[in-house]
């Protein structure tokens, strides 16, 4: 799914939604209340933090530490590091919808972004996508 990703800055956002939500295995709601200032660049890893989540009822958060890939294209950390980049983003929520003139917009995406991402990833690499 991820080779057949576009070369376009939606398709950066996307490689990052789904390495990260994969590797951290986070639910398309967490994934989409992730903040930049909840993710920490460590040694050899990223460690994020999800501020709630259904698994947390008390509401103290939950911190998953994502490690370095073993290549650059499966590799959570790199995958996010680009997305910030190339977004410019250093603040505020870290995944946000990508018009169709290729401007990120500032407000923070939602759980089904999540789904339709990973439904046109499916169908690009000729993957059954399963309705979510």
């Amino acid at each position: 799914m991820l080779t057949m990703l576009p070369a376009t800055i939606q398709g950066v956002r996307d490689r990052a939604m789904l390495l990260l939500g994969f590797v951290g295995a986070f639910r398309p709601s967490e994934l989409v209340a992730l903040d930049v200032e909840g993710v920490r660049e460590e040694r050899e890893r990223r460690v994020v933090t999800v501020r709630r989540s259904k698994v947390d009822q008390e509401g103290v958060g939950l911190v998953k530490a994502m490690p370095f890939g073993a290549t650059a294209e499966t590799c959570p950390v790199r995958a996010l590091r680009a997305w910030l980049e190339v977004a410019r983003i250093s603040g505020g929520p870290l995944f946000r919808s990508v018009d169709r003139h290729a401007n990120v917009c500032p407000g923070r995406t939602s759980g089904l972004t999540v789904a339709r991402v990973v439904k046109r990833a499916a169908r690009a690499a000729s993957l059954d996508p399963v309705p979510m």
